[in-house]
């Protein structure tokens, strides 16, 4: 670095820090200047000469005089960098700013006059003026808005008055920074907002995912309950509508539990009928009315007659035992002392041709398939017969108690409705 326009090394950097080169009071030591640097010769009278490569002006020059003192001054297009730290909004903060200023020499004699050996020095102080009333009304984190403003300024030429004063034409470049504390501390609020967004974002995430689930099942539950409202039908439709492909199959495995669900409801009311064990007349119709309609017609009654409930008459003592006539036998008694038959339950008719439980089972029609598969087959289990036999003896056992029951009944009937009533023969009813 030399503050010499002229060295003597070729390619070697010239940076100088102000036009004002150096000053020679032996003006026979130098010589004619080149065309870099300009010479601005004093005289005693106060005149001056300025010496250039392209030529001499003269002012007050006397005739015979020699000059007293000999100033070199740097002609050409020089730049000085200056680094500034101009604080922002509130005094606690500064940006860092960073100015190239771009300076030719208008007027060498103002500049030996005014000693302008060091730009940046005399430049500082109005610059930062200059950058205060931009800085001041910004943020650190506005660095970018105060840079253009600042640029705008300079482009402008509202600055370019800073080098009349001093001989100069000047143009500036201002390029806007942060300080190294600043700095830190923007990164570590960013870093914090990052964190602060990221967070945010995965929470606003969680959210969003919670209201997808929230809301689909609202639809599965507005869709299982019109399809459980609906009843069997609509479930079944559903299964079939989910999963057309498998629809043969579910319906023949639908068709097939529902076959063996009928096979074993006929199962069970015939062994049920059979047993005796079925006493509501309507429920006798219905099921006659479904044996009859698979192709087995069913006739006659199905099991015992119900047993009448009412005032248990004290029972009577019986008379002396005479022949009974054919019409007393046909009609019974209701007398006290007469002597009764007891009545043998009533077997349906339908049931007379089925085989016993003692006597080997034939085969029932080929075209009968329920009964078929309804009747029990002649290998089963021999703990089955033991058990019906029990169950066998138990409804014997019943049947004889409601037999004593009606006999209890008609002894107490009057005596006008002999007629009408099926009781046994006794001699006194026929005397």
């Amino acid at each position: 670095m030399t503050n010499d326009p002229n060295p003597s090394e070729p390619g070697a950097p010239v940076f100088l820090a102000g036009p004002l080169l150096r000053e020679q009071q032996d003006p026979t030591a130098l010589r004619r200047p080149g065309p870099g640097v300009s010479q601005v010769h004093f005289y005693r009278n106060g005149g001056h000469s300025i010496v250039t490569a392209r030529g001499d002006e003269h002012v007050n020059r006397p005739l015979l005089g020699r000059a007293m003192t000999v100033s070199e001054v740097a002609r050409g297009t020089y730049v000085t960098s200056l680094s500034l730290q101009v604080p922002a909004v509130g005094g606690t903060t500064f940006f860092d700013v960073e100015v190239d200023v771009h300076w030719t020499v208008t007027d060498c004699l103002r500049v030996v006059e005014t000693q302008l050996t060091d730009l940046a020095v005399r430049l500082k102080a109005p610059l930062v003026h200059l950058l205060r009333g931009i800085c001041e009304n910004h943020r650190v984190s506005d660095a970018a808005d105060a840079e253009r403003k600042a640029m705008s300024a300079c482009a402008s030429g509202q600055w370019d008055y800073l080098g009349d004063d001093l001989g100069l034409d000047v143009r500036l470049y201002v390029r806007f920074a942060v300080d190294r504390a600043t700095l830190e501390h923007a990164g570590r609020l960013r870093d914090g907002s990052n964190q602060g967004d990221l967070a945010a974002q995965e929470h606003q995430g969680k959210l969003a995912e919670e209201y997808r689930k929230s809301q689909l099942l609202a639809l599965q539950m507005g869709k299982f309950e019109r399809i459980l409202d609906g009843g069997e039908q609509t479930e079944r439709t559903y299964i079939l509508a989910a999963d057309p492909d498998g629809a043969a199959a579910y319906l023949a495995g639908l068709h097939r539990q529902q076959h063996a669900d009928r096979q074993e409801r006929l199962t069970s009311a015939v062994e049920l009928m059979r047993d005796g064990a079925i006493q509501s007349v309507e429920l006798e119709n219905r099921l006659g009315d479904m044996l009859s309609a698979d192709g087995h017609p069913a006739a006659g009654a199905l099991g015992r007659p119900p047993v009448r409930s009412g005032h248990r008459p004290a029972e009577l003592t019986s008379a002396p035992h005479r022949d009974d006539t054919p019409d007393d036998r046909d009609r019974g008694t209701d007398r006290p002392g007469r002597n009764r038959e007891t009545p043998q339950p009533y077997t349906p008719t339908w049931l007379d041709v089925a085989p016993d439980a003692d006597r080997p089972r034939r085969r029932p029609s080929e075209a009968f398939d329920d009964w078929e598969s309804a009747a029990p087959p002649d290998d089963r289990p021999e703990r089955t017969d033991r058990a019906r036999d029990r169950e066998r003896e138990r409804e014997r056992e019943r049947d004889r108690e409601r037999e004593r029951e009606r006999e209890r009944e008609r002894d107490d009937w009057p005596d006008d409705q002999d007629d009408h009533d099926d009781r046994a023969w006794s001699p006194d009813r026929g005397r």
